[in-house]
């Protein structure tokens, strides 16, 4: 009898302690679904925070690549032209609005300043379409020229127009004048008639808004651009290496 009571004590007991088990097995179930969704949900965090960053990262390279492209072409535009990089984002705000860009704005200003030397030299050339038209002599033509070549080329069309205007030019012969200097720049007309006060209306809302880039700015644009490159080629030159040292592996697999 004490024996058959002792089996039933450990029965109720040994039920009692199975009972107790299978809820801590559930508990622990349960923390382990929970370590999982957190374990994934960090996952998915990081592995959205670093797609952020890449996107930020190729967001800044695009931004940096463009910006150096615009310094490096206003350069050569403005060394071109014979002007300071300042004058030469007004002009070419202005000289957007009748289809001349920037780069061929520096290609007309060095097509000018090319003609004026040339006339110089020999004495022919484009410039002597515009004496033709104004009806003066060559050394008359000389002494504007020698003048001519210490200014810019738009600087240059823009005296060119208010001396054709005043002597009273017809608008095809005025083409033709500034044609025999620089291709297309019968485009300028618009802004360069009228002593230019379109070119200076437009240059003004330009310069009023503060985006002009000083030459200081253009050097440390470039210096950017240069640190850029390098970085780029590093890693470049990284990811070729690491490919020529696990070549064998990568072709095994």
């Amino acid at each position: 009898m004490a024996t058959e009571k002792l089996i039933v004590l450990l029965d109720a007991k040994t039920q009692k302690l199975d009972s107790k088990l299978t809820a801590t097995d559930k508990k622990l179930n349960k923390i382990d679904k929970s370590v999982t969704k957190v374990d994934t949900d960090f996952k998915r965090m990081a592995s959205t925070l670093v797609t952020g960053a890449t996107a930020a990262a190729a967001s800044l390279g695009v931004l940096v690549n463009s910006t150096v492209k615009f310094a490096r072409e206003l350069e050569v535009a403005a060394r071109r032209n014979g002007a300071a990089v300042e004058t030469m984002q007004a002009l070419a705000f202005a000289t957007e609005t009748v289809g001349i860009s920037l780069e061929k704005l520096g290609d007309i200003g060095k097509d000018t300043n090319e003609k004026i030397g040339e006339f110089l030299a020999t004495g022919g050339g484009g410039f002597v379409d515009f004496i033709d038209v104004m009806k003066i002599t060559n050394a008359e033509g000389r002494e504007l020229a020698k003048t001519f070549s210490t200014m810019s080329g738009t600087d240059v069309l823009q005296a060119m127009v208010k001396q054709m205007e005043a002597a009273g030019v017809s608008g095809n012969q005025m083409s033709f004048a500034l044609e025999g200097l620089a291709s297309d720049a019968t485009d300028l007309i618009p802004l360069l008639s009228g002593n230019a006060e379109q070119l200076n209306k437009l240059k003004t809302s330009f310069e009023e808004v503060g985006a002009v880039l000083s030459q200081d700015d253009i050097d440390k644009i470039k210096e950017v651009g240069l640190a850029f490159n390098e970085l780029g080629h590093s890693f470049s030159a990284g990811g070729r290496q690491m490919i020529a040292d696990y070549s064998e592996e990568l072709i095994v697999a």
